[in-house]
């Protein structure tokens, strides 16, 4: 009897961690669609017509491209012509599309492989028929000036690997999000780059630039108002470049949102676990108090729904499997108590150090893989390493993964690391291994959405701005250590207050990951009052306190403005700053349901004036409005001092001529309420929610 094609599939994929993920579209994805030439994607849609860019990149419905993009290029004196670009292969899951030009000697052979989830890869093969000088090779693509008014590039270093995470705190490298300068942005090669808007945007993405001829390092990329555009112009080719053999240039395009945003919301209310040994886990989470309350009831008590098994659960630090029995007995009493208390679970891992000293058969991984030279951490005397992602290695890590979930009742994985991964080398030929990172996620969302996991959750924690071809395959987000960055902006500033004038609020909305990427995201806080953050001799101060120059008032401020739940990855109960934390966004997250946000639509802080003001100058509000006449408002005063705090509604809001009724507010002195209006006093760095209906 014949064993039937879909069975054998189904036993290649339990086999192996391979390319079965990716030959079927995730949820929330759809398949890709081709029409002449034209690809379209959830949300996106590319138009070709000569040449290999795209003549039209449109998402959430709006145009991006001011007008079509160009590749610029000059070869014997002499510019390149473009053949029209043909689709040349179409699945569910890409589509392909390729054009040639030609030129004295050379043949530039493209292609453009457009993802289901939007991303837009362009390689660039440069075939000399002969010995041959390529003079210039520029990317000339302007962008509408209204949907170009925010920026974040990847604030790594390229040049300096031994010291890659103190140098994202450099003073030259802390401005890399913001308000787009009105004379631009200009820089070194980065990874990433992104333009956009509150709502819309495009992401550039390129691995290496060790292909590329360039004389100034400094200006190899530029973001530049021309008139009523924003041109991104990327230098491949400024000094000539002689060619005897074939060279490729590659790079990739990403309009952003690139994904639907889920719609339960609770899934960012998250707490973390925080322990050092198991017995310090089950004595602070499992074992009952005088009250008969285990921390467990405490933290579900405060309307927490996933907990973060954090850190030292294994007893292999970071990685997704546990070989101990004392550990493996921890961790399903742990899940089990858990659950029964209706909270999810989600144990720690990370890819940034892959590959853990204490493994078994650790010395035989050792030759099997390419371990990076520099990049490892130590824990309890044992060090765990970053290893090159490789299928292989990316195969055999996924493969862990599936080993635990099918011995433990684990709700998903905490994924550690998910921005541009740490490159292997230094210099012009540096390079960061984006593609596999991408892979690498996507194997780990479908493990939790498709393959051992129907309903499974990924929640993933990055340092720096998210990878935008990676960031999507998360659930939820957690921006993290890019508030050490902060901390150092604000000492750079030499201030600690008006808050605005350190920290200025569009800085926040350029790294949202709500809006940016399309996943719900959380603020990951830190209380590191009492560490030290080193930092290379080249920077005018040799360390930066890393204290808590962000406090808890301005924290919720943000928290509050953005929907982003503050998540303390050291939680425990009795920690008084996370206890405050935790008493406040429990007040939160009850006001929320009471008031049935599900039911209303969101207005952020940068689209609110469409339906209130607000005075002083340094208050801000956001809210939650309801066709009928009930807004649940979110306003902090962000000024350094405290301030009467005025809010109006404006048409068309139901709210605007009616008189207003308080029902419930949480924090805030004097508030006062009349027709259309309401009014509350507030401290300088604080905040507060009032949910108003009109008579």
């Amino acid at each position: 009897m014949k064993t039937p094609v879909a069975a054998i599939v189904a036993l290649a994929c339990l086999l192996s961690v391979s390319d079965c993920a990716a030959e079927s579209v995730p949820p929330p994805w759809s398949p890709v669609h081709v029409s002449g030439r034209q690809a379209e994607v959830w949300g996106r849609r590319y138009g070709f017509a000569a040449g290999i860019l795209p003549v039209s990149i449109r998402t959430q419905g709006k145009e991006l491209l001011a007008s079509p993009p160009k590749l610029l290029c000059r070869v014997d004196g002499q510019a390149v012509k473009w053949d029209a670009a043909t689709v040349t292969a179409a699945s569910p899951t890409h589509a392909t599309i390729a054009a040639e030009a030609r030129a004295p000697r050379l043949l530039i052979q493209a292609e453009a492989r457009v993802e289901y989830d939007g991303l837009l890869w362009v390689s660039l093969s440069l075939r000399p028929e002969q010995a041959v000088t390529v003079e210039q090779l520029d990317l000339d693509l302007p962008l509408r000036r209204e949907v170009a008014t925010l920026y974040t590039q990847q604030n790594v270093s390229t040049r300096n690997l031994d010291n890659w995470r103190s140098q994202r705190n450099a003073p030259e490298r802390l401005y890399w999000a913001g308000a787009l300068p009105a004379a631009g942005w200009r820089g070194e090669f980065t990874p990433q780059l992104w333009l956009g808007n509150g709502d819309v945007g495009l992401g550039w993405l390129c691995e290496s630039p060790a292909s590329w001829s360039v004389g100034d390092q400094d200006t190899v990329i530029e973001a530049v108002p021309d008139g009523d555009a924003v041109r991104l112009r990327v230098h491949f080719v400024t000094q000539p470049l002689s060619l005897a053999a074939p060279r490729t240039i590659s790079f990739g395009l990403m309009p952003t949102p690139v994904r639907p945003p889920p719609t339960d919301r609770t899934l960012g209310r998250i707490a973390s676990t925080g322990g050092i040994k198991v017995e310090q886990f089950r004595q602070t989470y499992l074992t009952p108090r005088a009250d008969g309350k285990t921390g467990l009831d405490e933290v579900a008590a405060q309307g927490v729904k996933t907990l973060v098994l954090w850190n030292f659960w294994s007893d292999q630090w970071g990685f997704p499997n546990v070989f101990n029995p004392e550990n493996q007995a921890f961790v399903r009493e742990f899940v089990a108590a858990a659950h029964q208390r209706g909270l999810r679970v989600l144990p720690y891992t990370t890819p940034m150090t892959m590959l853990p000293d204490t493994l078994p058969d650790y010395e035989a991984l050792r030759q099997r893989f390419h371990v990076h030279p520099k990049h490892s951490i130590e824990r309890f005397g044992h060090r765990s390493y970053a290893l090159e992602l490789t299928d292989d290695a990316i195969a055999w890590y996924v493969g862990q993964m599936r080993d635990f979930l099918g011995k433990f009742d684990v709700d998903g994985f905490y994924v550690d690391t998910i921005q541009v991964p740490d490159p292997f080398n230094a210099g012009p030929r540096i390079r960061y291994d984006l593609l596999q990172r991408r892979k690498l996620y996507q194997r780990i969302y479908g493990l939790l959405h498709a393959e051992a996991r129907k309903d499974g959750l990924v929640y993933m924690h990055c340092s720096d701005p998210p990878l935008l071809m990676a960031a999507p395959y998360a659930d939820l987000h957690l921006t993290g250590e890019m508030q050490i960055a902060l901390w150092a902006y604000r000492r750079l500033a030499r201030t600690q207050h008006p808050f605005l004038e350190a920290l200025p609020l569009i800085q926040f909305m350029a790294w949202d990951g709500n809006r940016v990427i399309g996943n719900l995201e959380t603020w990951c806080w830190k209380d590191l009052s009492q560490d030290k953050y080193t930092v290379g001799a080249d920077v005018d101060k040799a360390v930066y306190g890393r204290g808590q120059l962000l406090s808890d008032s301005e924290m919720v401020c943000l928290s509050r403005l953005f929907r982003w739940p503050v998540f303390a990855p050291t939680q425990q109960p009795g920690n008084k700053s996370t206890v405050a934390l935790s008493r406040l966004q429990a007040e939160q997250w009850k006001l929320e349901d009471e008031f049935g946000i599900r039911d209303a639509q969101w207005f952020g802080c940068d689209q609110s004036a469409t339906v209130l003001s607000i005075t002083p100058a340094t208050a801000f509000a956001s809210l939650y409005l309801k066709p009928g006449k009930e807004a649940l408002t979110h306003v902090a005063n962000l000024g350094g001092e405290g301030a009467k705090v005025v809010i109006r509604f404006l048409p068309p809001s139901a709210l605007v001529d009616k008189p207003l009724i308080v029902r419930r507010h949480v924090e805030g002195d004097k508030l006062e309420a009349g027709t259309g209006a309401v009014s509350v006093r507030l401290g300088g760095g604080s905040s507060t929610i009032v949910w108003v209906t009109g008579r």
